[in-house]
């Protein structure tokens, strides 16, 4: 009551035209007391409060006070949301979100960005919810998709509708000489190391690079050099158009969401959580429908993926425990069930053949080709060769394969994986030749990889490709890289990847002379890249924050120009991505296969192929393979993998376990 006084007596010196900031101040002010207001009629209370704060707002406008238009919009819409007038919510929500994202349009800093997003996150949750609660579903799928992925779209829309701002050679040449020196000072005996003894750890394409310890001086001179880098990389971004320029990129409409969907076998499911639930939504070519998957929320479904499937892969990666490949099956079966597939099929999906799948938040990771649709799975064994040349378990001499085997969503459609219907949509603008493409090759940039040979002279071989268009080993630098993807129009990167799950900008494909960055792809454009096959770890890794925006390599070559991207969702075994890679290219030769067709035809090869198959068709050849490119340096080595290539030739169905072939993912065009 006191304060209700205070306020009103402030109201007397405070008026709209003499003190029209600090009127609306006390107004909302004002109205925050009402809503809190213990005596007298409730009713009444919160109509004084709504009326308070809707005076703010005539002077807090998104204009010309976003930040406090904001915070007033969101209170008001707060009220109108918990008293259950979502019409009225909607209304006051609308002038939040604009607020929002008005203030992020004149932020030239991406981390500011960010945080602006995501500290009003929660105006876009409530406004959906408010959609949803109306049966307004194509008006809530909006709102979802104006939500994710902003960084990427930005950059896009940068790319797309300003082809020729170019960032300025000499910020790209600081940039790059940064970079290189910091590489230098990390790795000061790189080259020697990828020879000899370093061949016994490469079994998955990760790079765990180097174990020695840093001297403190040059740590501190690496910490002055990242300082400057940093400093450099805003220089950048700061010139981007969209950034300078204050632009707001338009966000989809659900006319232009449908116009992506083309033919009536295909839908788009776009998930997305509440702190409460999960929501599907399903865009079709005339309508949308939505899927609720009641007591899915945050807690039990986003965190539990964090701490069950995250967390264990973290660290499986670093080689310190295996129950993340071994549970994979166990998980996948749980996700399904989280997510009521069957149900979501039988009550929506029935006469669909292909999705489009747009996940929300840890979903980004999870293995939707695996996701099983009955109750069966299969274990994984790991039979990874220790260093010493040592299995790290021992294996049965036959793994248990079941009779009738598990069904999986890829069984039942064919899958794309997107980040957001706006990335989809700048794809599909983009107007390339796919005649005639000429591929490169980029091939065990650092010569520690076994079978990545084997693989690309295979390549080679089916697409005819030059020997100045294949990068090999020491011909897989930087400069190199870079020079190669401005010349071709498909490229496939076979050699390390590492994904940085604190610092996603970190996130690097791992060449001779030093690494390319994610930061590094998203300043590049490449109008003749139709597809890109990332044939390395974790391509396709991160850790969602709030706003969704899912930064990965594979996101970068989509912003920097590609079509399509087939990227990886974790650490990939080198042997079974070779097979895999070249039952990709052999469907994609097909002009019957779409890529998302080639995708799963690849998959259901690798996982149906015997061990009996293996030994008649491939074990002779691969020896052969083995046998010539055996040294001195290597010759344990490669003894170690005649023995791998035995131990799965004795088996039933050597690569039947998703984690052989689940954690490849097309995104982008069909």
């Amino acid at each position: 009551e006191s304060a209700i006084a205070a306020y009103q007596n402030a109201l007397e010196v405070y008026t709209k035209s003499d003190f029209p900031i600090d009127w609306a101040m006390t107004q909302n002010n004002l109205g925050n007391a009402y809503i809190n207001r213990i005596k007298g009629d409730i009713a009444d209370n919160l109509e004084t409060a709504i009326a308070a704060y809707q005076l703010a707002l005539l002077v807090r406008t998104p204009e010309a006070d976003p930040i406090n238009c904001l915070t007033t919009s969101r209170n008001l819409g707060n009220l109108h949301f918990t008293q259950g007038n979502w019409q009225s919510a909607i209304i006051a929500y609308q002038q939040a979100i604009t607020a929002v994202e008005l203030t992020r349009s004149w932020s030239k800093d991406d981390d500011r960005r960010q945080e602006i997003l995501e500290d009003g996150i929660g105006v876009y949750q409530n406004i959906i919810q408010c959609f949803i609660n109306l049966l307004q579903y194509d008006k809530a799928v909006e709102y979802v998709e104006r939500s994710r992925s902003r960084m990427v779209t930005e950059l896009m829309a940068s790319k797309d509708l300003y082809p020729k701002a170019e960032i300025a050679p000499q910020l790209l040449e600081e940039y790059y000489r940064l970079q290189q020196l910091l590489f230098n000072l990390s790795h000061p005996n790189s080259l020697g190391t990828f020879h000899g003894m370093s061949l016994t750890v490469a079994e998955s394409r990760f790079y765990r690079g180097f174990s020695e310890e840093v001297e403190k001086p040059k740590l501190a001179e690496i910490e002055q050099i990242e300082a400057k880098r940093q400093e450099v990389w805003r220089k950048i971004r700061t010139s981007d158009p969209v950034l300078a320029d204050h632009l707001q990129v338009n966000p989809l409409s659900i006319d232009q969401m449908q116009a992506l969907i083309k033919d009536g076998e295909t839908a788009i499911l776009s998930f997305y959580t509440t702190e409460d639930d999960t929501y599907i939504f399903i865009v079709r070519q005339q309508d949308v429908q939505l899927y609720t998957c009641k007591g899915q929320g945050i807690e039990t479904l986003q965190n539990w993926i964090f701490n069950n499937y995250l967390k264990p892969y973290v660290a499986y990666r670093n080689n310190q425990n295996p129950a993340w490949r071994n549970n994979m099956g166990e998980f996948l079966q749980q996700i399904s069930q989280h997510l009521q597939l069957n149900q979501l099929i039988s009550k929506h999906l029935s006469d669909i053949k292909e999705l489009i799948i747009v996940p929300h938040l840890f979903l980004h990771q999870i293995p939707f080709a695996a996701l099983p649709l009955n109750n069966l799975t299969i274990s994984s064994t790991d039979t990874r060769l220790s260093p010493n040349g040592k299995k790290t378990t021992q294996p049965p001499a036959k793994l248990k394969t079941p009779e009738i085997k598990p069904t999986y969503l890829s069984d039942k459609f064919r899958l794309r994986v997107i980040p957001s219907c706006q990335i989809l949509s700048y794809c599909e603008k983009r107007n390339k030749s796919t005649d005639s493409p000429k591929m490169g090759i980029v091939e065990n940039a650092t010569g520690d990889l076994i079978f990545t040979g084997y693989e690309c002279q295979n390549l080679a071989k089916m697409f005819q490709v030059p020997n100045n268009f294949r990068l090999k080993y020491e011909q897989a630098t930087v400069s190199n890289y870079r020079q190669l993807t401005k010349q071709v129009q498909i490229l496939h990167s076979s050699h390390h990847a590492t994904a940085d799950l604190i610092n996603p900008l970190e996130s690097r494909l791992h060449l001779f002379d030093g690494q390319v960055t994610l930061a590094n792809v998203f300043t590049w454009r490449l109008p003749e890249l139709t597809d890109v096959f990332l044939s390395c770890c974790e391509t396709n890794l991160a850790l969602s924050r709030k706003a969704d925006d899912i930064l990965t390599i594979a996101a970068g070559f989509l912003s920097a120009g590609a079509l399509n991207v087939v990227s990886t969702l974790w650490a990939v075994d080198d042997f079974a991505t070779s097979l895999f890679c070249l039952f990709y290219y052999q469907h994609r030769q097909n002009s019957n296969y779409t890529r998302p067709e080639a995708l799963y035809s690849a998959q259901l090869q690798l996982r149906n192929l015997t061990g009996k198959r293996l030994d008649g068709e491939y074990r002779q050849e691969l020896e052969a393979y083995l046998q010539n490119i055996k040294t001195d340096e290597n010759k344990n080595r490669v003894g170690q993998m005649k023995y791998y290539l035995a131990l799965l030739c004795g088996q039933d169905y050597p690569f039947i376990s998703p984690y052989y072939w689940a954690g490849f993912v097309s995104q982008g065009l069909r």
